[in-house]
Formats: structure tokens, C-alpha cells, sequence
């Protein structure tokens, strides 16, 4: 796979002979045959009869069938049909929550970017996701699912939420320009998105270097697709049920052999021995288990979180050591608010701030898309009772300065009754040195100490008023 993210812009798009009016619809045709849809690969899923024969391919439930069948030939029918009763009780109970987190599972599949707006021939035009291929030009702006992994030539305050592929809950700011270091891993690759990642601000061009399982989330799929293995207590399972077998067999060898020693009759002592040992097969151990293991997946379901194999609800459990990201959490992607001080007879102002001075966009279903921080900043102010629609009525936006990487901080110019508002968000330091009183600077930098001290994001929010509307507001704070 190329360096992409090494090479300057115009060696990428000579490398994939395209340019920035995109592809002619020519070539698209034999860039797909050459490369294939832009999809991850991914089998159809197991089918019912397969999830139903898989309960019963366990040692102990094998060894089960086997007590089962002994049972009615030495005439023991009661115990059979218990030892069958649970064969199938067990079955059911797994086969239902394996079939129903199947179905979830291809339900997920679905959950991508269907749509992109691409450069063809100098035209933007609206395509299938899986008809993108190398050499494409994508436009993307705030809220867009990225479509394909691709090299970044125009951006515009673009920024990533890259948490599904690298774990990090902030967004990245992209640019345009080559790096020079080697080996850099996805989140390190700035001026590269990523399919399947979410741009959560601003906007910008990317002409696409890989798609379908080239992809970073193909390579994802291709490790997923790899032959599971054994949870530790399937392993324990099979050991406990291989030795028991063992040493039940021993047992009854020996009960036959020295009852043939004192003269009992063959046929006798033959049914004796297999009574023995279906007596002392565990018959409810199996069931035990799965009824644990399918409340524990029950629990899991309630928290969100997926379970395809029961067995794999236990593994969590024989976790030792858990490796997370350097803030020492293992990320939702979910901020919240924790801390606020704020200035005597402000805190109106400061709720109208925090749903106002951002770039947060809905998706169909009514969801904020965008920058984690700033959503969590919303939720605050819509659990404190208030709504964009009226923060929007009272201080109508009328110029935004989206953040940047410079400046470190967010601008938007609104109109009130008294001229024009200027609210500001951002980095402590730049926020803070442009206050007028150098004191409560100082005052206001301890608290972001302390609060940092603690392990907390700190936001600073600051306002200017103006009689009349302000030329520039990127050199007006």
C-alpha cells in the first residue's frame, strides 16, 4: 500500500491519474472492474440451522445424547427423558440469544453511508457509496460519513471523529500537507480520512486512494473474519468433560470386571456399569451454565452492548490486565459536563454561548453530529431547559469563525438589542490572554489548572459587545 499520506497532492493525483475535476465516467467503469465495489466483504451470516446444530456440538451435551441413549436401553426412562429435557432447554435458551443477536448483527451491516457527492468530470454529481474507486474526488462536510479512505487536498476547518477506528473521543484536525514521518499509524495520518469516520466540522475534498477492503475498516473486517477461538471457560469445558468421560469410563470398567470376578452374571453387570455411568454424568451442569451465561448476555443487552456467543459473555471475566488509551479510559466518545464557574449574573449568557458557538449538525433521526465536546456542552443547556430556537431568537448568528488549529478558539458574531454580541470559545491560554484585566486572567488560568489537575477538558467562554458591527472578527479577540 502506498505512503499516501507521505506524498504531495499532485503526486497523489498523478499516482492515480485523476485530477481535482475528478474522473471521466469511462474510467470509473474500468476502475471498478478492476477494483470491485466499494464494500467490506463480509460473509451472510450464520444461518438457523447452523446456530441450532452448534448447541449441540459441546463435549458435555455430547456425552449427554450418549447417557440419553444408555438410559433407554437399560430401561431407565424417566432418567432419559429428564437428561433429554435438558438437552433441548439448553439448546433453546442458546439458540435464541444467538439467532436474535445474528439478526442484530446483519441489522448493523446496514449502518453506513449509502450516498457521496463526487467530481466527475468537473460536475459534482451524487453516487452509491459502493460505486466510489481510487481517483474519485469526494466533497465532505460536517455530519458526512466518510465513504472510502482518501488524501486530503482542500480543507476548510475539517475535522474527524475517528473514535470507531482509532479509539480517541476527540475530533482531529485535518490539513493538506505531506508528512514526513514513517510508519505513522491512522490517527497520526493527518491529512487522511478514513471510511466510516465522521467529519464533525467544516468541510473539504479528498480524492480516494482505497476503497472496499483496502480500506483501514477493510483491514478491521478481514481480522474479524478470522477463525474465532475458544472462550477460556469452552476450554476448562472441554478439559472438564474429556477428563470426567476418562475417569467414568475407568470406573465402570472397573465395577463390570469385578463384578464378573464373583461370578455375577455378563448382562447384569453390563447395565450396572452403564447405570454407574449415567448417574454420574452431570446431566444439569450444561444448563446451569447457559441459564448464567444467557442472564449475563441479558445484562450486556440492557448496557448496549452485543453478544453473538454465550460463551463469550464469560471472557470479560477472565480478563487480567486492560489496556487503555494514554487519558487512562477506555472512551465512549461521550462527553459530559462536570464543572462550570462562571461570572455573577452571566450564567444566561453563558447557556445561550454553549448552544450557540458551535458546528454541531442532526442527522434523520434528530441525533447531534459532530465534535463530542461540543455535544456534550448542548446536552448540558437542553437539561437546563433550553432550546436552540430560543437562544437563536434572542442572539441571532449572523458571522461564524469556525476553530482552527492557530487560533485555538471559535468566533460568532450575533445581533442583540444592544448592537452586536461577540461569543468565543476555546483553549484556555488564547482565551485567556485576551482578557482586558490581566488579574482575572491569572484567576481564571489557576482554575483551569486545577481543574486540568483532575483529569477534566477545560473550555473557556468569553463575550464582547460592539456599538456597531466589527470589520474582522478574527482579529477582533
Amino acid at each position: 500500500m502506498n505512503d499516501w499520506y507521505k506524498w504531495s497532492v499532485d503526486k497523489v493525483f498523478d499516482e492515480l491519474a485523476s485530477s481535482q475535476k475528478g474522473i471521466t465516467e469511462t474510467e470509473v467503469t474500468k476502475r471498478q472492474e478492476e477494483y470491485g465495489a466499494n464494500e467490506l466483504a463480509a460473509s451472510e451470516g450464520r444461518k438457523w440451522w447452523m446456530i441450532l446444530l452448534e448447541q449441540f456440538k459441546d463435549v458435555m451435551i455430547i456425552i449427554l445424547i450418549a447417557a440419553a441413549i444408555v438410559s433407554f436401553v437399560v430401561g431407565e426412562h424417566t432418567d432419559a427423558y429428564v437428561i433429554l429435557a435438558i438437552i433441548v432447554g439448553n439448546a433453546i435458551l442458546g439458540y435464541t440469544q444467538e439467532f436474535n443477536a445474528e439478526k442484530s448483527i446483519q441489522a448493523l451491516k446496514k449502518m453506513s453511508a449509502q450516498h457521496a457527492i463526487v467530481t466527475r468530470e468537473g460536475k459534482n454529481i451524487e453516487v452509491d457509496v459502493a460505486d466510489l474507486v481510487p481517483g474519485d474526488v469526494v466533497l465532505l462536510s460536517a455530519g458526512d460519513i466518510v465513504p472510502a479512505d482518501g488524501r486530503l487536498f482542500e480543507v476548510n476547518g475539517l475535522m474527524a471523529e475517528e473514535a470507531a477506528l482509532t479509539g480517541e473521543s476527540e475530533s482531529v484536525s485535518k490539513t493538506t500537507k505531506a508528512l514526513d514521518e514513517d510508519g505513522l499509524m491512522p490517527g497520526d495520518k493527518l491529512n487522511m480520512v478514513y471510511k466510516g469516520t465522521i467529519i464533525s466540522k467544516g468541510n473539504g475534498k479528498a480524492i480516494v486512494t482505497n476503497t472496499g477492503m483496502n480500506t483501514e475498516m477493510g483491514k478491521i473486517a478481514q481480522m474479524l473474519d478470522a477463525e474465532g477461538q475458544k472462550t477460556p471457560l469452552q476450554i476448562r469445558l472441554a478439559k472438564f468433560s474429556k477428563v470426567l468421560a476418562i475417569i467414568v469410563i475407568v470406573i465402570c470398567a472397573i465395577v463390570f470386571g469385578l463384578g464378573l470376578l464373583r461370578g455375577e452374571p455378563v448382562l447384569q453387570m453390563f447395565l450396572t456399569a452403564l447405570s454407574l455411568a449415567v448417574a454420574a454424568l452431570p446431566e444439569a451442569l450444561p444448563a446451569v451454565i447457559t441459564i448464567a451465561l444467557a442472564r449475563g448476555a441479558a445484562r450486556m443487552v440492557k448496557r448496549n452492548a452485543l453478544i453473538r456467543k454465550l460463551p463469550a459473555v464469560e471472557t470479560l471475566g477472565s480478563v487480567t490486565y486492560i489496556c487503555s488509551d494514554k487519558t487512562g479510559t477506555l472512551t465512549k466518545n461521550q462527553m459530559t459536563v462536570t464543572h462550570i464557574q462562571r461570572v455573577d449574573g452571566m450564567e444566561e449568557l453563558l447557556l445561550h454561548s454553549m448552544m450557540l458557538n458551535n458546528e454541531l449538525n442532526k442527522n434523520d433521526n434528530g441525533e447531534l453530529l459532530g465534535d463530542s465536546t461540543e455535544i456534550g456542552l448542548v446536552n448540558h443547556v437542553l437539561e437546563q431547559g433550553g432550546d436552540y430556537q430560543s437562544s437563536l431568537s434572542k442572539y441571532p448568528i449572523v458571522e461564524t469563525l469556525p476553530f482552527d488549529s492557530d487560533r485555538m478558539m471559535m468566533s460568532t458574531l450575533h445581533k442583540d438589542e444592544d448592537g452586536w454580541l461577540l461569543l468565543v470559545k476555546g483553549a484556555p491560554g488564547k482565551v485567556g490572554a485576551a482578557l482586558a484585566n490581566k488579574q482575572d486572567e491569572e484567576q481564571w488560568l489557576q482554575i483551569n489548572r486545577e481543574w486540568a489537575a483532575k483529569g477534566l477538558r477545560v473550555l473557556f467562554f468569553a463575550y464582547k459587545r460592539f456599538n456597531e458591527r466589527p470589520k474582522n472578527i478574527d482579529t477582533t479577540i
